[in-house]
């Protein structure tokens, strides 16, 4: 029985030095400030809008928010969201994309520089109930369905309610906008009904006698339509380094940096006999002898969990490629052509070097999907 009092020796040496973390997640701030100033000069006539959902696409909301403190807005997912960043000292005004609930909330944000996207008649309803006990100026976005089905005002109905919205005493401006299902495409023909549909829509807008603003233009907006001349852009993954679509990462127009680089140590070497099998499955067979690089990664802590064999990650700067299946916690990487390979040895999963976008098409992942759970699962390290 172990005795009160008693030391670990692992815990004694914790102590006196930096834990070991056998993850590291680095984010770096220059390389956040470098493509925000590539958007901003690329598009000097417009606000710009960052989306920070989801704790900034994994990259950290507050770091990231004090940074960022040029944007015009900062797009949240919803009003708690918004009050977390109000609670940190962050006066940017505020847009939350999930809506409203009810008028209280509603209130909140008008006292605290926090407007709220309307996409449904209910919250015109709701925002008509706070006109009735409050004299405060306030501001509204409404999004138009222009055919992505997922939220908006039905074009049947976006008429009615901008005139009705319209019609408010103390409503001081309307941001109009919407979201493209197929902004990768501008020819596709699903897109071209939505352009369609939107400029009928801007139709409408200069029949208002309200200041009203336009939107439109996400990520992949930005970089397939750069002459874009509507009044607000609302960039996010690419404010992350990353490319929405490969054939943008390939011609580059915007010289992005990635933000987040994943990074791990070698924790063991195998030395594999020719038809010999590596990991759950045996799916990597050894078509020679070969030295295998254990790496303490995997689905458990953000890497894609169906990566492919040959999948590339760098040790020590030079390409390696997965062999086997990702494990909830580790890897197997054929490192056979590298010379000098050690225990300790760093390795890059993405990030700097590496780039998500060539994970994500080679496996056909989402680079959303890893970055977001990447940085749930590992604290992270931000180099300014």
């Amino acid at each position: 029985m172990f005795k009160g009092g008693t030391h670990f020796g692992i815990l004694n040496k914790m102590s006196k030095k930096k834990q070991y973390n056998r993850i590291k997640l680095e984010i770096n701030l220059s390389h956040l400030k470098h493509n925000f100033y590539q958007i901003k000069q690329q598009f000097s006539n417009q606000k710009i809008l960052c989306v920070v959902k989801n704790n900034a696409y994994g990259h950290g909301v507050k770091e990231l928010a004090k940074v960022l403190h040029e944007a015009d807005f900062f797009g949240v997912a919803d009003i708690s969201a918004a009050v977390s960043l109000r609670n940190q000292n962050i006066k940017t005004p505020l847009v939350v994309m999930g809506g409203i609930w009810d008028d209280l909330d509603f209130e909140y944000g008008v006292k605290n520089n926090i407007s709220f996207i309307l996409y449904e008649k209910y919250q015109v309803d709701i925002i008509e109930k706070f006109e009735k006990r409050t004299n405060l100026p306030y501001d509204i976005w409404l999004k138009i369905d222009t055919g992505m089905n997922r939220l908006g005002i039905q074009m049947t109905e976006a008429k009615n309610v901008i005139e009705n919205i319209s019609s408010f005493t103390n409503l001081a401006s309307i941001t109009i906008m919407t979201h493209f299902a197929n902004a990768d495409n501008l020819n596709e023909k699903a897109m071209l009904k939505q352009l369609k549909n939107w400029d009928s829509i801007l139709v409408e807008i200069k029949k208002s006698d309200k200041s009203t603003l336009i939107t439109c233009a996400n990520s992949s907006m930005l970089l397939n339509y750069p002459k874009i001349t509507e009044d607000i852009i609302r960039p996010g993954l690419m404010l992350y380094g990353v490319y929405p679509e490969t054939k943008n990462a390939i011609n580059n127009p915007f010289n992005l940096k990635p933000v987040m680089t994943l990074k791990s140590n070698i924790i063991s070497i195998k030395h594999v006999k020719k038809g010999e099998s590596v990991g759950y499955g045996s799916r990597w067979v050894a078509s020679k002898d070969s030295i295998i690089a254990i790496i303490p990664i995997g689905y458990g802590d953000g890497y894609y969990r169906y990566a492919k064999d040959g999948t590339p990650v760098l040790i020590k700067g030079q390409r390696a490629y997965l062999a086997g299946r990702v494990s909830m916690n580790m890897i197997g990487v054929d490192v056979t052509h590298l010379k000098k390979i050690k225990i300790g040895d760093e390795s890059t999963l993405w990030g700097e070097g590496l780039r998500i976008e060539e994970i994500e098409q080679m496996n056909g992942a989402s680079s959303y999907d890893m970055l977001i759970s990447a940085g749930s699962k590992a604290e992270a390290t931000y180099i300014k």
